[in-house]
């Protein structure tokens, strides 16, 4: 009677190893998505903000000299970033032998 009981324990114990196997790619891929949806986007604003914080105080000489305010909007911050990033996004997949684009 107890080897019967430990038998079956094991073959529920190898079921639930074979399921948690299955979906533990999929669980983990599950949590990486939403980190990263629930992330990013605050990295990308705060990246934005320190972008277009930059060149405001880069435009404060033009200001200086020409009495020209010279505020940029976000959008530029955005497209400073994003010059930033395709190189590395080039290097990231030249290293792993795979086609960037």
């Amino acid at each position: 009677m107890e080897l019967i009981n430990i038998l079956i324990m094991l073959a529920i114990m190898y079921l639930v190893i074979l399921i948690i196997d299955k979906l533990a790619p999929l669980i983990i891929g599950g949590l990486l998505a939403l980190i990263i949806v629930l992330i990013v986007p605050y990295i990308f604003k705060a990246i934005i903000w320190v972008f277009s914080g930059f060149m405001n105080v880069m435009s404060m000489p033009i200001y200086w000299v020409t009495g020209y305010k010279l505020v940029l909007p976000w959008w530029i911050g955005l497209i400073m970033v994003a010059i930033g990033i395709i190189p590395m996004l080039g290097f990231w997949g030249v290293r792993r032998g795979e086609p960037t684009f």
